[in-house]
């Protein structure tokens, strides 16, 4: 079962499109923030927040650049394209708590978790197969 999984994700890693189709969004929750709600995660801007949180409106709200041990996150795919919204399904997975679990769902889909505490694993990976192709989403893990 497992290797069938590897299968198909080394096959959808060879398919790849160039443009981007499969919208993957990652929120978490931040301890003093309770009135934010969702803070949406936006590693892009690591050279601007330095793990802090704040309210860019340009943004969309508050944004933050990574995701903390403990905090807990959502993860939300998204069809962008027509083809994806079909409704045949995804298979999406999340390594956010030490392991990694794949999923055949339809789109969109979110998932709640908590972020591993295990200081081993340094960033949180989110992957798609769609009919579109393959993508992913990669995203720190550090203190603020």
């Amino acid at each position: 079962m497992k290797s069938s999984k590897i299968l198909v994700l080394l096959a959808a890693t060879a398919l790849t499109t160039v443009l981007q189709a499969a919208k993957i969004s990652i929120e978490v929750q931040v301890p003093g923030y309770s009135g934010a709600g969702w803070v949406k995660v936006m590693p892009e801007l690591r050279g601007v927040l330095k793990g802090r949180v704040a309210h860019l409106p340009q943004y969309g709200g508050w944004v933050t650049d990574r995701v903390s041990r403990g905090e807990m996150m959502k993860t939300t795919f998204a069809a962008d394209r027509p083809i994806e919204r079909n409704g045949r399904g995804a298979l999406v997975g999340v390594a956010a708590i030490g392991f990694c679990e794949f999923n055949c769902v339809r789109l969109p889909y979110s998932r709640v978790e908590r972020v591993t505490r295990d200081a081993k694993i340094d960033n949180v990976f989110a992957w798609t197969v769609t009919e579109a192709g393959y993508f992913d989403r990669a995203v720190p893990i550090g203190a603020r």
